[in-house]
């Protein structure tokens, strides 16, 4: 049977003659199929399966959630002596309040702490692009990334300033995408991700 006229359930992509498996009420790509390996390996999931195809559409990574949902996130870096081994983490809820995606320890190499906590917000956004989502408040607690991206602080050293470009080209590709500030105590969950406490 062609699959010519069929679209991916998750990213609305023609699928043609590329590989595609079947889940109950969808078609799925075969590069969708790998980002709902790693989202379901992050839940610890366990194998893909048809049925566990299911878990990835109902945490909202289908389109029509992708469409409805606003995600909050939670980013964070940390660098053990500022200059130090450097790593960042994030976390993804949707609407439910559900965990949906989080990465934690991130490893960086030997960063200023600045540089990590911009990472951890490029990782964040980076996977919010590749899930198409349209609607998102992402928080963290470094008052220099926050002010920086939202045009608040100008960026002037160099490597900050360039880490600032990246992270607002991957915002401009996101319809409604919110940065805002949050003292430490109220990040515990990605300060805990970033250090892998």
């Amino acid at each position: 049977m062609s699959r010519s006229k069929e679209k991916c359930s998750f990213c609305d992509r023609i699928i043609g003659n590329f590989p595609a498996v079947a889940a109950p009420n969808a078609i799925i790509c075969e590069d969708c199929v790998a980002l709902a390996v790693e989202i379901l390996k992050a839940h610890d999931n366990g194998e893909l399966v048809n049925g566990k195809l299911m878990t990835v559409i109902d945490l909202g990574i289908d389109s029509k959630d992708r469409e409805a949902g606003i995600y909050k996130c939670y980013f964070d870096g940390s660098s053990k002596g500022n200059p130090g081994e450097a790593n960042c983490g994030y976390v993804v809820f949707n609407e439910n309040k559900e965990i949906i995606k989080r990465e934690g320890k991130l490893p960086l190499g030997i960063e200023t702490n600045n540089y990590a906590e911009y990472m951890g917000l490029i990782h964040l956004l980076g996977f919010l692009v590749s899930v198409r989502a349209k609607e998102v408040e992402i928080y963290g607690d470094s008052q220099l990334v926050v002010n920086q991206v939202n045009e608040a602080w100008r960026a002037n050293n160099p490597r900050m300033k360039k880490l600032c470009s990246d992270a607002k080209k991957l915002m401009a590709k996101i319809p409604k995408c919110r940065v805002s500030w949050i003292p430490r105590e109220k990040n515990t969950i990605a300060d805990a991700l970033a250090q892998k406490k």
